[in-house]
């Protein structure tokens, strides 16, 4: 059975933390959005996106690229991952050992040529838009 001071000390508990949720209570004055707020807002999205009305050639090469190179990105990630994975499971198997350490090794080497292909891009696009 539950003795009088361990309900006496949920109770308190429970009125305290009721007393932080309301008294903490702040009103919000938020104006409620319309349909023509919502369609302004997709064309600068779309804009932004590089599927807008007025989206010139190199806004969807640029766009190509940042996501090719995103997806590279990803795929550095998880070879990382694996190889990382693999190297604390390999128990003090050697030959395992040296497997993973070959494919971290060449997970860099990945991101050290797509960050050197980021910044032909980056340079080579600043020149194009000037």
């Amino acid at each position: 059975m539950i003795g009088f001071a361990k309900v006496k000390k949920l109770i308190i508990v429970g009125l305290f933390s009721l007393s932080f949720v309301f008294l903490s209570w702040q009103p919000v004055f938020a104006s409620k959005p319309t349909f023509g707020d919502a369609l302004g807002n997709t064309g600068v999205v779309a804009q932004g996106a590089g599927v807008g009305d007025k989206v010139s050639l190199s806004a969807v090469v640029s766009s190509v690229i940042k996501t090719g190179l995103s997806m590279v990105g990803l795929l550095f990630f998880i070879l990382m991952f694996y190889g990382g994975f693999n190297w604390m499971a390999a128990r003090g198997n050697e030959q395992q050992i040296e497997k993973s350490k070959n494919t971290v090794f060449a997970a860099v080497i990945g991101l050290v040529i797509i960050l050197g292909a980021y910044a032909i891009t980056a340079f080579v696009g600043g020149i194009i838009k000037s």
